[in-house]
């Protein structure tokens, strides 16, 4: 049957196939018959024809019903060519017709072919074509070739290049649900196939089990953030699958890609967990300036916390929501959500459980500008400990909003409070906390006395850091070193090597924020020499990541090479990605290489 082209593009689509010269007929046939994606260098390998003549082709006759796009891998390598729509596929294949078309598929098996089973080297080298990595299994699932998906599914070699592509094997089980799928639809499954398809999804599933689940969010964090949704996506314990998209969203949405950290929050399915992913990629909307877009994100965020079941989940959910709301602008409607957060807090069963989500309303409620409301809820709470915590959220805030006077009162009632707790150690860090209150809110001489009133000397230096870092916040670095070294005086005096490591380490950071660097550098020396009479490898790595901070480069470098001998590797790589963030990229994805080649092995 006979065809009218109904476009201009169809009709040069019947030209090309009908009267075009044989090169570029071949270019426009295995293109329709790869259904896209093949690169020039593809075309010139597929057609053996001079790499300039297949250029001047699709740039001009073919390029008019011929677009390009990116490859889905490296952003640095070659354009790929399809037909600009579907309605150009259907006609080019129509002027093919069946003979045509399946002479050029058979020229695409042949080549693929060559790559799975070549007559030197490995299968599916290193310059493997990526069309033959993600658009010629579509080609083969469209046309029904369930033998040669099957094989190209099950080819390990395969995914093991696709995945140092990518990052993941999201392209991979995709591939095999797309086979298994094809396989199902046949009146006689080949069962032989689906069972090897099954193992091989085991095989791709279980080597993700040994992923950590907080390397994607570095590698979101470093700007990488093709490497680190696939890993994320693949991890096959839900709960750590979930929270590891969260903190993909949260760094995607820091680091500036608020599109596609929506995006990634949104296809989260966990509606507690949907929550706040949403609230972190709303928070960074605002603190970028874009507060209308704030807004919406989390107005989206308040309908699916009301839809979480569980009161406790529910009530953090909304209070998150609040907050992001107060950040975002629109105090009204965050005191309405914390309203309601409330209301839900008092249906929670469990007494303790109660308290604490009523005190994460009241700072709820006081980051909303509701400080009056806040303050009766904090005071309404009957456990001191608990009251304490909720009055001191309430004056930090009353600080933060520019009312230092009221702080300093509910400061000075908290710490009345705290002195009614029995637990001799939550008392002084219900101190530690009330002290810090004190000094946000302007008032550091007081701040000050609290603090040295406190005997224990681990918690003493806490409570003075806090308040040296307030006056050097406030202008007053001066005091702010005199205060650091009397707090390293107290350090020094702790016994267990371990707290007075993180107690200079502490004071170090705040000299460091005074503005006196080289005596910061001087106490962070000290802080590794108790850091390495540590008994607990874990510990002391963890000790000598914090003394990389305050000491910089080249020092740092030892330190965190230490840290990665003695300790967890991840301990070391959120302070190395502020050194040296390529070396980062490189670390994680060799680890990452490791653990997938452990099955392979």
């Amino acid at each position: 049957m006979t065809r009218n082209p109904e476009s201009p593009e169809e009709a040069a689509v019947a030209a090309c196939l009908l009267k075009g010269g044989p090169l570029e007929q071949d270019l426009l046939g295995l293109l329709t018959a790869a259904r896209g994606g093949l690169s020039i260098p593809d075309l010139r390998e597929l057609t053996g024809a001079d790499l300039v003549a297949v250029e001047e082709i699709l740039h001009s006759v073919a390029g008019r019903i011929i677009t390009r796009r990116l490859p889905a891998f490296a952003d640095d390598g070659p354009q790929v060519y399809l037909l600009g729509h579907e309605e150009l596929q259907s006609a080019a294949c129509h002027y093919l017709g069946h003979d045509r078309l399946t002479h050029y598929r058979d020229r695409l098996h042949a080549w693929a072919e060559s790559y799975r089973t070549p007559t030197d080297g490995l299968p599916w080298p290193p310059h493997t074509p990526e069309y033959l990595l993600t658009s010629y299994p579509r080609m083969l699932a469209v046309t029904g070739d369930s033998h040669r998906l099957t094989l190209l599914a099950l080819g390990s070699a395969r995914h093991d290049r696709m995945l140092e592509l990518s990052g993941g094997d999201t392209a991979a089980l995709a591939e095999i649900k797309t086979c298994q799928d094809l396989l199902l639809a046949s009146p006689q499954p080949d069962l032989y196939a689906l069972a090897r398809l099954s193992h091989q999804r085991s095989r791709l599933e279980s080597r993700n089990a040994r992923i950590p689940a907080g390397l994607p969010a570095v590698w979101a964090a470093l700007g990488q953030p093709d490497r680190a949704e696939a890993p994320a996506h693949n991890l096959p314990d839900p709960g750590q699958q979930v929270w590891a998209l969260v903190g993909v969203a949260r760094a995607l949405a820091a680091a500036g890609d608020s599109a596609r950290a929506e995006a990634l929050a949104r296809a989260i399915a966990d509606p507690d967990q949907q929550v706040w992913a949403l609230v972190g990629v709303a928070r960074a909307l605002a603190a970028a300036g874009d507060p209308a877009r704030a807004c919406e994100l989390a107005t989206d965020a308040e309908h699916v916390a009301r839809t979480i079941a569980d009161p406790g989940q529910q009530v953090w959910a909304l209070v998150g929501v609040a907050r992001a709301l107060a950040a975002a602008g629109d105090p009204a409607r965050a005191c309405e959500l914390a309203t309601d957060a409330e209301h839900v807090a008092r249906t929670i069963a469990d007494p303790d459980q109660q308290v604490w989500a009523l005190v994460g309303v009241a700072r709820a409620l006081a980051a909303a500008g509701d400080s009056a409301r806040a303050e009766a809820l904090a005071r309404a709470i009957a456990d001191p400990d608990q009251q304490v915590w909720a009055l001191v959220g309430v004056a930090r805030a009353l600080a933060a909003a520019g009312d230092p006077a009221r702080a300093c009162e509910l400061a000075t009632d908290a710490e009345h409070v705290a002195r009614t707790i029995a637990d001799p150690d939550q008392q002084v860090w219900a101190l530690v906390g009330v002290a810090r209150a004190l000094a946000a809110a302007g008032d550091p001489a007081r701040a000050e006395a609290l603090a040295r009133a406190i005997a224990d000397p681990d918690q003493q230096v806490w409570a003075l850091v806090g308040v040296a870092r307030a006056l050097a916040a406030a202008g007053d670095p001066a005091r702010a070193c005199e205060l650091a070294t009397d707090a390293e005086h107290v350090a020094r005096t702790i016994a267990d090597p371990d707290q007075r490591a993180w107690a200079l380490v502490g004071v170090a950071r705040a000299l460091a924020a005074a503005g006196d660097p080289a005596r910061a550098c001087e106490l962070a020396t000290s802080a590794e020499h108790v850091a390495r009479t540590i008994a607990d490898p874990g510990q002391q790595a963890w000790a000598l990541t914090e003394v990389a901070k305050v000491v910089g480069l080249p020092r740092a470098g030892h330190l965190m090479g230490e840290a990665f001998a003695l300790g967890a590797w991840l301990t070391p790589l959120p302070v190395l990605a502020t050194l040296h963030p390529q070396e980062v990229i490189r670390i994680a994805d060799a680890i990452y290489a490791d653990e997938l080649s452990c099955d392979a092995r």
